[in-house]
């Protein structure tokens, strides 16, 4: 029975947010600007054109085929030691994440086309580790740590006055790295591992174990490891960016919200978010993990 009223209140949550994200993908008039309820705009949704209709039920149908979240695989040491504790390389994948789809239209936002404003909530709140594409490059993907969010003024403290350097619009978050120690305790880790691959590769004896076994593995270098050293070093601060090198991020940018660790068969557990999104992720999080055999 348990079982039973989790997954019906699953797909009840599934179904609202396909309902949010639909909302938007459809024209809604309006005699008054302001903010209407959810069941008011599906109401003028309802109402309205046939196409209109078509277009929002065929949204709210692809919306629910796809799954609440997916896993991806993180690489490097940026978010230790919360998580890939245990990774000492940039270039090294590490933890499996299970990761919740969010959808900017579910954030503080206009949801709907023109003056109305049905649903308004940030998309994350403080604490959250949320998945980002890089304002700058978005073939690119961090996984950052939400630490101020719209209405939150950035100041630079100093020994007699605290001043504002920015104040957060309405949509917009400051991520951050949780692993903050000086870029040059990497740069200087690859470059010992640059030396000791220059080294081994003069030696004709380590180049023939190497032949008759080769080094596959957790040990094998990787395409990045095997670069020259001055662009392992661009490519350690590409990968170490976070809003005080791009600026803030917006609820476009936000892809998911990391819900569970994944370190091994045994070792796995919920990552812990701030404690308004891990409420709303409990059932999310307990079916989906059922659907990947974790629990």
């Amino acid at each position: 029975m348990a079982t039973l009223l989790r997954r019906a209140l699953y797909w009840s949550l599934r179904f609202r947010d396909a309902l949010e994200v639909s909302l938007a993908s459809v024209q809604i008039s309006t005699e008054t600007a302001g903010t209407t309820s959810l069941f008011r705009a599906l109401f003028q949704v309802w109402r309205g054109a046939p196409a209109q209709r078509k277009v929002f039920v065929e949204t709210v149908l692809d919306e629910m085929s796809k799954p609440a979240s997916f896993v991806a695989t993180l690489t490097g040491n940026s978010m230790a030691p919360t998580l890939n504790a245990h990774v000492t390389s940039p270039f090294r994948p590490g933890e499996r994440l299970v990761i919740r789809r969010l959808s900017r239209w579910t954030g503080s936002m206009d949801t709907v086309r023109g003056e109305v404003t049905f649903y308004r909530r940030p998309l994350a709140y403080r604490g959250d580790i949320v998945v980002v594409k890089d304002p700058e490059d978005g073939s690119r993907r961090f996984v950052r740590r939400v630490v101020a969010l719209e209405g939150d003024e950035l100041v630079r403290d100093e020994e007699e006055t605290s001043q504002a350097l920015l104040r957060l619009e309405r949509g917009q978050y400051w991520v951050l790295r949780d692993n903050d120690n000086p870029i040059e305790e990497d740069i200087q880790l690859l470059r010992e591992r640059a030396l000791e691959a220059e080294t081994a590769s003069a030696d004709p004896q380590a180049n023939a174990q190497k032949a008759d076994a080769p080094n596959v593995g957790s040990g094998a270098a990787l395409p990045a490891e095997r670069l020259p050293l001055a662009q392992q070093i661009n490519l350690l601060r590409i990968l170490r960016r976070d809003s005080r090198d791009f600026g803030p991020v917006t609820s476009d940018h936000i892809i998911g919200r990391v819900i569970y660790a994944i370190r091994n068969e045994v070792d796995h557990g919920r990552v812990r978010n701030s404690g308004l999104s891990m409420m709303r992720d409990d059932v999310i999080l307990a079916v989906e993990l059922q659907q990947l055999g974790m629990c």
